[in-house]
């Protein structure tokens, strides 16, 4: 009896769930258009979902389509999620052209505990958020030399 009871329940929940569902208004792009603002939008709730899959691969999209709207949750992963979500934030971060996200980037790079996201996040740091060097001289690549073996080849 009890188990008809919780059947028929489920059941009428399962039909009301739907029948809100299907009377939702859903605004609509025309159909064969993307909307960037609305990916945007649906990655950065991605960032607060409580699975890290989701996470990290809404992160790592965030990459190449995230703004300035998506440094606040960005920031928020870097400073509180596991050490491969803060890689993937701070990569984020340095893609993105907004000074917040620059700045937490070196600051990440220069003190969080972890040595390996220190190293990648300043990497990011001088790869994507310093302006890029038009010559060489600029560059100053060979003071100190990376390797000792490497100074006899130097100019």
């Amino acid at each position: 009896m009890k188990t008809r009871l919780r059947v028929v329940i489920m059941m009428g929940l399962t039909a009301l769930m739907v029948s809100i569902g299907f009377g939702a208004e859903v605004p609509k792009t025309p159909k064969g258009h993307f909307s960037m603002g609305r990916a945007e939008e649906n990655l950065i709730l991605a960032l607060g979902s409580d699975n890290r899959g989701l996470r990290l691969s809404a992160a790592s999209v965030l990459v190449t389509v995230g703004t300035s709207r998506s440094v606040i949750p960005l920031l928020t992963l870097l400073h509180n999620g596991d050490e491969e979500e803060r890689i993937v934030a701070a990569l984020a971060l340095s893609h993105i052209d907004d000074g917040r996200g620059k700045f937490a980037v070196l600051r990440t790079a220069s003190f969080d505990p972890s040595e390996k996201v220190r190293e990648l996040a300043g990497w990011y740091y001088a790869e994507y958020s310093t302006p890029k060097h038009t010559t060489i001289s600029e560059l100053d690549i060979f003071s100190p030399a990376p390797y000792p073996e490497m100074t006899e080849m130097l100019p």
